[in-house]
Order: C-alpha cells, then structure tokens, then sequence
C-alpha cells in the first residue's frame, strides 16, 4: 500500500478558501463524514497516534511534516475532533505582534504567575515551554490554512489580553476541519471505531506496539496488533468517566453532566482511556483531582459579570458573583441540590444564547418578582428582599453582604430574566506524567522509550486550574513537539529494523 506526500501546489489563499468552505458544509452535515473509514490496516507505522482532537491532530500532521512516511489517527469513536469539536476556541499565544496594537506587554514569567493564580501550583518548565513555542505553533495554525483573528484579546478566565481565535463561528469545529484536512492531504491515514487497548514497549527492534479492536461497518470486531518506531497517547480527559470522576470528588456523581455532553445524549470519549494505555507501560499519573467546573452551562445569559445574582432555593443570595469560576462552582455545588437560580432583567446585555435557552425553557420570562418566584417554587417575600437590598447595594455601588464590586446595572426592570444554573464538569487537568517535550515518563521521571503524551491526557503542568486560552495552546505545543520527536525516533530506527516495512511500496 503506497502512501504519495502531499503533491497538491495549491496555494495558501486557495487552501484557506476551500477550508472556509468545508467550515460552512460541516455546519450542515455530520462531522464523520470528514473522516472516513479503512477497512484494511497494515501492520507496520512509523507514527500512531491515539486520539483525534486537537493534541492528536496536531501530532499527526506535524509528524508527517517532520518527514514519517505512514502516519495512523487511531479514533475509537465514530468521527473526528473529540471535544474540540465544541470548544470556544481561545488560544493563548505570546506573540508582540499580536499584543503590541492593544498596548499590552506579555512575558513568560506573566505567563507563569497566572498560571499560579488560577491553579496554584504549575509546573514551570512546561509552562516556559508552551509560552515560548506558543507564536510558533500560532503561526503554523494560520499555516495550514486558518483565519485568525488578528489581535488578542481577553478570554474568559484569564487575567490578560493574550487569545486569538479562528474567525467565524464554530471555532473549534474549524480547528478539526483544518487540521484533519492538511492530515488528509498530507497521506495519514485515520481509523475511526478503533479502540487501543493495549500497549507494549519497545522490544529488541526499537519498535513499540498497540493492540486495538476494529470494529467495521458490517459489525465484525476485529483484535489487531500495530507497531510504530512512535506513539503518541492523545484520548484526551476523564470528565466523562464518572467512576473515576468519583476517586478523586465524590460530588461529581452521574447527575453532574459534562460541558462537551450536558444532555447525555452524544457520544463522549473522554473516558480516560489514555491513562491506562501509559500506565501499562509505566507511565503515571499526576494531578488527578484537579477537575474544572463551569458554572455557565445553564441559566446564565450574560457574558460579564455586574447585571445579574443569584439564588438559592430560599430566594436568597449565596455569593460574590464576581468570584473566580473556580469558587462560584464550589459555591453553587454547597447549595441544597447543588443548583441555584440566575435572575437579570431586561436591560441587560444578552449573549448568543438567549434564543436558544428560551426555546428549550433553560430560560423564562416573567413580568413581575411573585411570578418569577412562583415559577422558581422559592418564597415570594425573600426573593423580592433580596432585589431590593440588591438593588440599594448596586447604586451606591457597595455590596453589603458580599463585598461585590462590579455592579452595572440593578435589576429593575421587567420582564426578569431567570433560569437554573448548575455545576459542569469542563475538563480534567490531571493525567499522564510528561517532560516539557511531552516524552512520556515513568516513576523515576525518566522517559519512556518511544512514548509520547499530549493534551489533556497529561497532567501536573496547572493546578486546580488554568487560565483561559491555555488550554488549546497546550495541545497545540504538545502535539507539536510529541509528533515531530515521533517522527524523528521512527526514521533513526529504520536502518535498524531490517524487517519493518515502512517506507512507500
């Protein structure tokens, strides 16, 4: 079987157009039908990489890139993308020319102590790492075809202007396409319905080994045993296993839905399959009960903090609104059924949203504060205390009972707005133990001979959480990193491994 390099000359400008295009058909048709299906897989690679979001996307073109000739996507799922598919899309990136025309400076060391205010602790070689390959990886997004917006800007959950993001709607979405486009044209290959579920390390020939199952379109299951000279563990996070959630926060039972799924109702990989691959070859995990909860799945209309409250099921306010995502969570989840009420009004400035909640009835309307309350089944005359009081707070611009600074507006004017907000959860930052390089590494901290992880199968690099933007840039680096370093280990062991059929036929 012959795998041809990529021979297409054209241009740029015209890649980026037919992206473009492939953006606006993925919005009317199911994402697998970007990916395809093989029925017949050699044995022999010289990289394979699990998992197709954005780190496995990654690691697969730029293992192509760095000159492997026979490059596998194994995906057990039946498309492309995991959850970047439904990702917001911000991407940190250090990058002055991007900066300078906002008037902000970054650096490194900004880079690392927000890092620290978000999460706590963070691991400052790998931080340093991602900082400083961030413009490079940046630039080879724009590269392989992607709009970008010019300019940063401030994502949600970070404390400075230092995202960008894919133009359009839909950015994850457009991450995938992009990615997997450039992968397509370059010759990977991708296997979608392929769980791995075993690995082995490198044996007298260099090359390391995973065992998948196949299941095939007709339904037969077949158990396949694949080499590589590298192989690269990107299956992304655990947030939609919800025993293993349970090790590490016995609050986050099967009533508490994911971001990436919050009906149950799609197919979620995010089951933590890439720990135990590694751990089956020695790796560890690190960081395990860092989980991220996003309290904005819900009822929640605004994208700024200083025009709504909330309440609990006594009508009453619970907390400072403006606090980190991190303690709002732990908040609401202390609350009697772990929920609580988001009222605003209508002057108010809405997001995107608003349509959509309506419609589903995550979100009412209501003309006066006793048929908000009745609807809401919480007493009439606390609700409309904690209003008023609320309201007297927001014009002196002094929260008396939570020290809240930010206020633009009181809630006074009808119809009120309200919905029931609870806790997601978002994405786990625990995982598999990696060098700065994202080398897979076992106990001792020494690397493991021809494994690779990347994304959010890693863990330790953030604490308990992570600014925003750094979640996306860390695949992207690490993908990077973890594909090229593949490729080149493959292509030194070839004069070694007389037997392994690598090169094209």
């Amino acid at each position: 079987m012959t795998f041809a390099r990529n021979k297409s000359k054209e241009g740029p400008d015209r890649l980026r157009r037919r992206l473009l295009a492939a953006g606006a058909a993925a919005a009317l048709c199911p994402a697998h039908a970007l990916a395809g299906h093989r029925e017949d897989l050699q044995q022999d690679w010289d990289v394979i990489v699990i998992g197709t979001g954005m780190a496995g996307l990654t690691a697969a073109v730029s293992a192509r890139e760095a000159g492997a000739v026979r490059v596998l996507l194994l995906e057990k799922g039946p498309l492309v993308g995991g959850h970047t598919l439904y990702a917001a899309g911000s991407v940190a990136v250090l990058s002055p020319r991007r900066q300078a025309p906002i008037g902000f400076t970054d650096s490194v060391e900004l880079w690392i102590q927000d890092a620290i205010k978000a999460g706590g602790t963070v691991l400052r070689p790998h931080i340093t790492r991602i900082a400083t390959e961030s413009e490079a990886a940046v630039d080879w997004l724009e590269g392989l075809g992607l709009v970008m917006t010019r300019t940063a800007y401030q994502a949600v959950g970070d404390m400075h202007p230092r995202s960008v993001t894919a133009l359009g709607l839909a950015a994850g979405r457009r991450f995938v396409i992009a990615l997997h486009e450039n992968a397509r044209m370059l010759g990977v290959t991708t296997a979608l319905n392929t769980r791995a579920v075993r690995l082995g390390r490198a044996e007298e020939d260099g090359l390391v080994r995973v065992a998948v199952k196949r299941t095939l379109p007709g339904g037969e299951v077949r158990d396949e045993v694949l080499r590589a000279g590298g192989i690269v563990i990107a299956t992304g996070g655990f947030t939609a296993d919800v025993g293993r959630r349970l090790l590490y926060d016995d609050r986050l039972t099967v009533d508490v839905p994911t971001t990436a799924n919050p009906q149950g109702l799609y197919f979620d990989g995010a089951t933590g399959d890439g720990l135990d691959l590694g751990a089956m070859v020695g790796g560890h995990t690190v960081g395990m009960s860092n989980i991220i909860l996003l309290p904005y799945a819900g009822g929640r209309l605004l994208d700024y903090v200083g025009g709504d409250i909330y309440v609990n099921s006594s009508g009453e306010r619970f907390m400072n609104e403006e606090m980190p995502i991190y303690d709002i969570s732990e908040a609401i989840l202390a609350q009697p059924g772990r929920t609580c009420w988001v009222i605003t009004d209508s002057r108010s400035r809405k997001g995107g949203t608003l349509g959509l909640k309506l419609a589903d009835g995550t979100v009412r309307r209501s003309n006066t504060i006793e048929e908000m309350a009745r609807a809401m089944d919480v007493p009439v005359n606390p609700l409309r205390r904690t209003i008023s009081e609320y309201n007297e707070d927001a014009a002196k611009g002094l929260d008396r009972r939570f020290g809240k600074r930010i206020f633009t507006q009181a809630i006074d004017s009808p119809p009120y707005y309200w919905g029931r907000e609870a806790v997601y959860v978002h994405m786990t930052l625990g995982g598999l133990a990696v060098s700065s390089e994202a080398r897979l590494l076992d106990r001792r901290g020494m690397p493991i001979p021809g494994f690779w992880a990347a994304g959010e199968t890693t863990g330790g690099i953030f604490g308990r959480g992570r600014p925003g933007g750094m979640s996306l840039i860390t695949c992207l680096v690490q993908g990077r990193d973890a594909g090229r370093a593949a490729a080149e280990r493959s292509l030194a062991l070839k004069p070694k491994a007389k037997k392994w059929r690598s090169d094209p036929t």
